[in-house]
């Protein structure tokens, strides 16, 4: 709710009125009737600015309009709308301030202000502009207080009130990356389509091509290779490598040690960004199951068919994960055993060493995993590179 407003001078009006208590102070001592009348001429004009600028703001609302979320490092679009509720009177040159703060930062001089220049709305209209600002960390914002400002016509006065008391959070979700070659040799099963007795229910011709073998009833028209057929006076056919995706356990071992060192938190990111955009790739080629776990300050677990909605709510969960103290790996391990399928690839996303978590907690909460199917991927050592890549574009595909 928008409050009664506040109306100061501003520096330049300061400069005015020593001016014209000057003028006037040198009209009292010289008794010189001229300079009185020109002080008081004078004060009409800063009387006038005070006067409008507070007009200016008379039954002026301004929204904010946020998308509905973005990735760390992608450029946010906010659409400031002025509304003008007056029916005769058009505002001029009114000034629109927002803050932005991460939602750990607790004073407000801390955050970011950012101004929007309106230069006139109608009266019962209404006039959008928009900012854009770039958040470069995963976590929670706050918007606001939005406050409105007019030092229209002069420039000697400043009227401002603050709009709304309530801030607006926004969730960063976490940087995204890609996945290489590796990850999709991991997560995928390849096998040969139309070397043996094919299904007309499957994707046939999905895959890259493999070869070339003799043509077999119940093989489709458009796998022959004219070609290859013309010449050999037989008809031949493609052969292709469809993929097939595995049900897949992603599991996120958030550690970091009592007193985290910068290199300690950059490797905390890095994990967090490795399994956002694994379960971003998964979610987006779809066809398998999916159970998500992850081990921080607490323990949270997701299991279900890869879907756009499962993958907006890991990385809202993951837009303010904190890391902990490890304690809480044994419970996710043991979580996602009576949930995962028996033959579903685990992949651990790990600050640390498998060694360092202790063979006694690992046997003790995975005692039903298949060893042979648990890859740990240790990011303090750099292993994540091998199945993943950073991207600092700021145009990674996303799903939904």
């Amino acid at each position: 709710m928008a409050r009664r407003p506040i109306t100061t001078l501003c520096p330049e009006g300061w400069y005015y009125v020593f001016v014209i208590t000057f003028i006037l102070g040198g009209a009292a001592l010289r008794g010189m009737n001229l300079l009185v009348i020109l002080g008081g001429a004078l004060i009409g004009p800063l009387l006038f600015n005070w006067r409008l600028a507070r007009l200016m703001l008379r039954r002026v609302r301004v929204e904010r309009q946020l998308p509905a979320r973005v990735f760390a490092g992608q450029t946010v679009t906010v659409s400031v709308v002025l509304h003008n509720d007056r029916s005769v009177l058009t505002s001029w040159a009114v000034m629109v301030e927002d803050r932005i703060r991460r939602v750990d930062t607790v004073r407000l001089a801390d955050a970011d202000a950012i101004r929007v220049m309106v230069p006139c709305t109608a009266p019962r209209q209404s006039r959008v502009w928009s900012y854009r600002a770039l958040l470069s960390q995963r976590g929670g914002y706050r918007f606001g207080p939005l406050r409105v400002s007019s030092r229209f016509p002069l420039g000697l006065a400043k009227a401002q009130m603050k709009v709304n008391e309530a801030d607006q959070l926004f969730l960063v979700r976490p940087r995204l990356g890609r996945t290489t070659r590796r990850w999709v040799q991991v997560t995928q099963q390849q096998q040969h389509v139309g070397s043996q007795r094919t299904s007309r229910q499957h994707g046939l011709l999905e895959g890259d091509y493999y070869g070339l073998r003799e043509w077999r009833p119940g093989d489709s028209q458009r796998w022959i290779h004219w070609r290859t057929s013309a010449k050999l006076g037989e008809l031949s056919v493609r052969q292709f490598e469809q993929q097939r995706n595995r049900d897949l356990t992603l599991i996120l071992d958030l550690w970091q040690p009592a007193e985290p060192t910068d290199a300690d938190r950059v490797v905390a990111e890095t994990a967090i960004s490795f399994l956002a955009t694994a379960v971003g790739e998964t979610c987006r080629r779809g066809g398998t199951l999916v159970t998500v776990g992850v081990a921080g300050e607490t323990v949270e677990h997701w299991s279900g068919a890869a879907s756009s909605v499962l993958a907006a709510e890991v990385w809202d969960y993951l837009a303010v994960v904190r890391a902990g103290q490890g304690e809480v790996i044994p419970e996710i391990l043991d979580r996602v055993r009576h949930r995962a399928h028996p033959n579903s690839q685990t992949l651990v996303i790990s600050t640390r060493s498998q060694a360092a978590v202790g063979e006694a907690d690992m046997a003790l909460a995975g005692r039903d995993l298949d060893r042979r199917k648990l890859t740990w991927i240790d990011c303090s050592k750099g292993e994540e590179t091998e199945f993943f890549q950073l991207d600092y574009s700021g145009d990674a595909e996303t799903v939904g």
